[in-house]
């Protein structure tokens, strides 16, 4: 583990990549706390996903749980964390309504810089 090791771009001055992403924790909109489950596992199938992908770096789940309550300023959180991208959303147990489905997720990706 190390410890105080500032990011690639920080040493070398170089500008942060496009190809970079972090994918902030679902928030929970349910009102059961059981359901913060599935938001943790909507997030963590997100990054697994993107984590196949070549040329794009994806931050890690333990780098963004600290941003688990409602984010701040999300330019400020990209620098950060080194990225050009944050993904952000939510995750809301809905009524067995017909016709509804029975979840619902928000997403919202933002492109910093």
């Amino acid at each position: 583990m190390i410890v105080g090791r500032r990011p690639f771009y920080r040493q070398t001055g170089e500008s942060i990549s496009q190809k970079s992403i972090a994918v902030l924790p679902f928030e929970n909109l349910s009102h059961d706390p059981d359901n913060a489950y599935f938001a943790e596992g909507i997030q963590e199938e997100i990054l697994t996903r993107l984590a196949k992908i070549a040329d794009l770096k994806v931050i890690s789940r333990t780098s963004t749980q600290r941003y688990q309550s409602k984010p701040g300023n999300l330019t400020e959180i990209a620098k950060q964390l080194g990225v050009g991208n944050i993904l952000e959303g939510s995750v809301q147990k809905a009524g067995a309504s017909p016709g509804l489905p029975p979840l619902r997720l928000s997403r919202r990706s933002t492109a910093i810089a």
